[in-house]
């Protein structure tokens, strides 16, 4: 073989071995794109499957509320000091307030963080 030909010989291995290389690279990256975006369509489609069932639960919540709210305007009309007093409960006579002085300052630093 002649010189000539072992240099064609190996510039042709060497391209086909580099477009190998290349392939398997493009392919690589190709098949981590996929994988990428599979996952982030499959995190969208489970957020909104997620928002769609806190939506219906706010729901649920809101007519629950709302169901309270209308039992405590009925029931807040028929307390009254006559209902008070036949459940024990009865008037202050005298109404004490209790205080006291504090001394409120800084401590001093000892550069430590809380």
């Amino acid at each position: 073989m002649t010189m000539i030909k072992k240099i064609e010989y190996r510039a042709t291995t060497f391209t086909q071995e580099r477009g190998r290389q290349y392939f398997c690279a493009g392919a690589a990256i190709l098949i981590s794109l996929f994988g990428l975006y599979i996952y982030f369509v499959a995190g969208s489609v489970f957020n909104v499957l997620a928002r769609k069932s806190i939506e219906t639960k706010m729901t649920s919540l809101t007519a629950d509320i709302g169901n309270m709210e209308h039992e405590y305007l009925t029931k807040n009309g028929t307390i009254d000091a006559a209902f008070a007093s036949e459940h024990g409960f009865v008037v202050a006579s005298k109404v004490d307030f209790v205080s006291r002085n504090t001394a409120v300052g800084l401590a001093p630093s000892t550069g430590h963080a809380f």
